[in-house]
């Protein structure tokens, strides 16, 4: 499988949102990110870059 990560830039700053996301999509003006097990976090922002050779999912808030 090929799990992603999913972080939020703010600046320098990064946070990670999810080590294992398996899919992200837009719902109600937010991005929803779901892991292989169900869990669920809703980001508010805009994806900068997707990165499917390293598996990482950039946000920006």
């Amino acid at each position: 499988m090929c799990e992603a990560r999913v972080i939020i830039r703010k600046g320098d700053e990064e946070k990670t949102v999810m080590e294992d996301a398996a899919s992200l999509h837009v719902e109600d003006g937010k991005l929803v990110v779901r892991n292989i097990l169900g869990e669920r976090v809703e980001v508010e922002g805009t994806i900068e870059k997707v990165d499917l050779l390293s598996n990482l999912i950039i946000v920006r808030p």
